[in-house]
This record gives structure tokens, sequence and C-alpha cells, in this order.
């Protein structure tokens, strides 16, 4: 997965050439992951480091390692082709991890800490649009939203994370209105209801700023 703006160390391909012989025979394996290189002048200081020749989860990342950084993923496809993304009529976009949820809880991935990938962060680009994108395409970050709370409820993730996935999911149902859409989709428990619609104050306001600035913007622009 490799964005247009970004690029490829000379080495790349002979190196990945190699680290698929440890995961060719690997059932319950899906990919490598490795790190990626931020060149942009404003870049993140942390020095990131990925443990390096294990087989982990992507989850472990977070939760073992305190790694927040960018990472490089490179996938089986014989395992990726059997998962999509949803189609959702009017909408032209939605978030990567809809797509991963649907494996990275169930497949490991090989690490590896060579420096292959180089990328830098743009003033037009994906990531530094941030919310803007989200607001043009509302109801697949909603769906990725339950999506995420969904599985970190089923695969044990952290109360925090939790409830911080429920508080963002109900901000934005109220931001939009949002009542049964995807009803019977990854359905929030009871708790996690009642908790979102209590916590969501602390992400809603924020939300509605935004988003007022985000029309006020697109209007200017017509």
């Amino acid at each position: 997965c490799v964005d247009s703006d970004d690029f490829l160390s000379e080495n790349c391909v002979d190196v990945l050439l190699e680290k698929i012989k440890n995961i060719a025979s690997v059932n319950d394996c899906v990919g490598l992951l490795g790190p990626k290189v931020n060149i942009s002048k404003n870049g993140d200081e942390k020095n990131w480091k990925i443990p390096a020749n294990e087989f982990l989860y992507f989850r472990d990342l977070k939760t073992k390692y305190n790694f927040f950084g960018e990472t490089f993923l490179i996938f089986k496809t014989d395992i990726v082709k059997n998962f999509t993304f949803p189609r959702i009529e009017g909408e032209k976009f939605i978030t990567e991890t809809v797509f991963y949820n649907q494996f990275f809880y169930d497949y490991k991935l090989f690490t590896f800490d060579e420096k292959l990938y180089y990328f830098e962060y743009l003033e037009d680009g994906y990531s530094v649009d941030g919310l803007n994108l989200f607001f043009k395409n509302p109801k697949g970050y909603y769906y990725s939203i339950k999506s995420d709370l969904w599985h970190l409820r089923k695969y044990g993730g952290s109360l925090k994370s939790r409830l911080s996935a429920a508080a963002r999911l109900y901000a934005w149902q109220k931001l939009f209105g949002y009542k049964n859409l995807f009803k019977e989709k990854y359905k929030p428990s009871l708790f996690y209801a009642v908790a979102g619609k209590i916590l969501s104050v602390k992400f809603y306001g924020s939300y509605k700023k935004q988003y007022e600035e985000f029309k006020l913007k697109h209007d200017k622009n017509r």
C-alpha cells in the first residue's frame, strides 16, 4: 500500500522478497509490517521503533510497544481479496480501517525495521485534511466508528478506547441526526449506547464547531 506522493527505497523490493520467505507458509499471517519514514520539515520527531522479526497483531503495536507512528503494510493477496469495502450510496470515501478491521484481529503480521518507505505530510493531503474528508462522507465515517467499537469490544480493546469510540459515535450521530443508519451492522450494546451518549458531549462541541467552519468555507468556494 503506497500513496501516490510517497516513495520507496531503491532496495525495497529486494528486501521484501526476502522477508516474504518468512511468511509464505504461515497461514495465520496476513503479511508484513514495517515503519514509514517521515521526511516532512514539521514531521514527528519521536523515534518510533517497531520490533523486528516478530509475529504480532496490529493492535500489539500500541498496547504492547507504545507505537503510534505510520506503518508500511504488505498483504497476502489470497487472504485480503476475501474482504471488501462497504459501498455507501452518494459517498466517495471511507477510511481503510473499515477494511483492516475485518482481518487485523484474526491474522498476525511479520515485522521488519528496515527503512524502505518515505513520506511527507502535504498541505492538501488526506492526513492534513482530517475531519473535512469525513464531513464530505459522513455516513462512511459513522460506519467506521461503529466498526471500531464493535471490534474493540469483541477482541478486548481497553475500556478507554471503547468508551472513546462510543463517545465519538454518538457525537457524530447527534451532529448529523442519524438514528437508524446501519442499524443491524455492528450494533452497540446497551452499556455503550448509554455511556456513549453521556460522554459524547466531549466530542460534540468540537465536531460542531469544525463542521460549521467546514460548511462556511465550502459555501464560500461554491
